[in-house]
Parts: C-alpha cells; sequence; structure tokens
C-alpha cells in the first residue's frame, strides 16, 4: 500500500515521467523491471458488435426498433478509449429523406477515461461526447462521468454512477445506485446480476424525458451472462426499468421499459 501512495503522489507531480504500475519501484532500472510489468505497457481491448432489442439509455425508451451498436475499446496502463456507434434499422426522427433507408448511422460516441482501484474501492472517471447524425431537433452534446465502487467481496459490490452534462444540457444531472453479483461458473462462463434505483434532476428530465418533474425515476433490474471461446464471446444482456416518476409515467404513458440484446466480440 505504501508503494502505491508513493506512486499516485509521483503521478500527480512528475505525470510525464511516473509509472501507474503498481508493483513496480521507481528507482528499478528496466533491465531489471519483472517481465510482467513490460506487458503493462501493451494496448488492450475489445472489439465488439451488439444487437439490441431497441435503444434503451438509463430508462429512456429512444425508438421502439431494432438497433445494432458496434463498439471498438482500448486500453493503456490505467487509461482507455472507447468508440461507440449506433446504426438504426428503422429510422424514426429523421428528415424525410432519411427516414425511407433501411438502415441509419446516427450516433457515434466517444468516451475517454482513467479507472484506478484502493483497497476494497474502484473509480473510475471518464469524458463522454455524443455526435447525432441526420436526427431533428437532437443536439450534440458531453457529460463527465464518475463511478465509485465498494467491493464488499470477490462476487457483490455496491456502486454509485454521477454525470453530469456540460454543454448542450448543461447543468443536467443523472445518478444510479445499486448492487452488483457476478460470478462464473462451468468452462468460460460467467454472469452477472445487478439491481439498481436511477434519479435524474429537472434538467435532466426535462432533456430526456420532456418532463418538469425531476427526482426519482425509476428502479430496474439487468442480468449479463458471458460465454469465452478464448478470445472471442458471446454475450447476453437483458434488463427491465420501472418507472416510479409520475411526472415521466404522465409524459411518456409508459409504465416500465425493457430491452435484451445479444453480442459477439474479441478480447486482444
Amino acid at each position: 500500500m505504501k508503494n502505491n501512495n508513493r506512486i499516485l503522489m509521483i503521478f500527480l507531480l512528475l505525470p510525464f515521467t511516473a509509472t501507474a504500475q503498481d508493483s513496480l519501484s521507481l528507482k528499478t532500472t528496466p533491465a531489471l523491471q519483472p517481465a510482467e510489468s513490460f506487458t503493462q505497457n501493451k494496448i488492450t481491448g475489445n472489439i465488439e458488435m451488439n444487437y439490441l432489442r431497441h435503444y434503451v439509455w438509463r430508462g429512456i425508451l429512444i425508438g421502439g426498433n431494432a438497433v445494432a451498436q458496434p463498439e471498438l475499446n482500448l486500453k493503456w496502463r490505467k487509461f482507455s478509449l472507447g468508440l461507440i456507434s449506433n446504426i438504426n434499422y428503422k429510422t424514426s426522427a429523421q428528415s424525410k429523406e432519411n427516414y425511407t433507408k433501411q438502415t441509419m448511422y446516427d450516433e457515434q460516441d466517444v468516451e475517454a477515461g482513467y479507472s484506478t482501484s484502493y483497497k476494497k474501492f474502484d473509480f473510475e472517471c471518464k469524458a463522454i461526447g455524443y455526435l447525432f447524425f441526420n436526427q431533428i431537433d437532437v443536439p450534440n452534446t458531453a457529460e463527465l462521468y464518475n463511478k465509485t465502487a465498494f467491493n464488499i467481496n470477490d462476487k457483490l459490490s455496491v456502486f454509485t454512477e454521477n454525470v453530469v452534462d456540460i454543454v448542450s444540457f448543461s447543468g443536467a444531472y443523472y445518478n444510479n445506485t445499486g448492487v452488483c453479483y457476478s460470478t462464473s461458473f462451468g468452462k468460460g462462463f460467467s454472469a452477472e446480476a445487478t439491481l439498481y434505483a436511477s434519479s435524474g434532476n429537472k434538467k435532466f428530465n426535462n432533456a430526456y424525458f420532456e418532463s418538469e418533474a425531476g427526482g426519482f425515476n425509476f428502479i430496474g433490474g439487468s442480468v449479463e451472462a458471458t460465454k469465452d471461446f478464448g478470445p472471442f464471446y458471446l454475450c447476453f444482456f437483458a434488463e427491465i426499468n420501472n418507472y416510479t416518476n409520475k411526472g415521466i409515467k404522465q409524459v411518456t404513458q409508459l409504465k416500465e421499459t425493457d430491452n435484451y440484446s445479444f453480442a459477439v466480440g474479441w478480447n486482444f
């Protein structure tokens, strides 16, 4: 733990010379570094194609048609970069010339993040940019995101996520807090179940639900199952979100949203 504190202090003071490798002493010469330390300098990540029944984002139903979301995630040491696209299979809320098209590349998200751990805590922060194409009255925007998780044991954790918009809907705030249980079994099988409660302030709910009622939005749950085949994997995900906000229920005429998706990916 002393090494972690020492590395964190030097990283803050000397960002161009410090290392994020917890097990590596700064006084060690390159010739004497353990072999595993060099692997942390490699770029790792994954490529994934995700097929969703429809687009549900933070409990919000965005169109009732199927979409595909290809993504590329890269990680170097504790830094990450993500590129996530949206391909709409039956376009809606778009210009007339695009409405008749069978598919439409209509969104590109870019995420840049940093993650670290301290004792039983995991921390993650990201800057997220949302770029929209050929959509009516949908402005580009950006958010700041952070997540803190406390690991009760190797399977159970509690977490909270906080997001604030800094561009088109400046000051819009969203929180998602819950508990997550993860396990692995068999050969290459893993599963995860999450229960959560989400809320948004008045600016967030006005921007995304067109509701003036801020506060406690919904409670929900999700399950995810993954099967690894070496570097390749298949993943199934399902979620359900039950609205608790009367204003959102009134505007959307919905009591809940649900979704499921299938993904195929490759880790490298």
